[in-house]
């Protein structure tokens, strides 16, 4: 079997040798974007094989975010960084504290399947 593939799985991983330092890199910001901007699920960029994320996925951070945007803005993809400052202003305070209220229901009720999923009884968000 060669090298690069995951032995579990039989498919090449994020850690190919043939990919830089700087492509991995591109490659963990743009997940990270598509992800908590919500133009794919998870699910989706951990199964392509380069399922490499820059952010911590059940708790995005505020550092985090401002580390991308920096990113993003430092190779000239100034959309993607004015997106993640717009998801930093929505789902943070100046100070840093998630602006959404975690459902603490015991058995949340669930209508629609959205990126930012809520509870249809209590109205907060649902996160794992």
């Amino acid at each position: 079997m060669d090298n690069n593939q995951d032995e579990a799985k039989g498919r090449t991983t994020y850690t190919d040798r043939h990919m830089t330092e700087g492509q991995l890199k591109h490659i963990g910001m743009t997940n990270s974007y598509n992800i908590l901007i919500g133009k794919v699920a998870v699910h989706e960029v951990i199964d392509s094989g380069i399922g490499f994320l820059f952010h911590d996925i059940d708790h995005p951070t505020p550092i985090q975010i401002k580390k991308i945007i920096a990113y993003f803005s430092s190779v000239n993809m100034f959309e993607h960084s004015a997106e993640m400052r717009d998801y930093l202003d929505e789902n943070f305070t100046k100070s840093g504290k998630p602006i959404y209220i975690e459902c603490k229901c015991e058995m949340p009720l669930i209508i629609d399947y959205t990126f930012k999923m809520r509870c249809a009884r209590c109205k907060n968000r649902l996160k794992l």
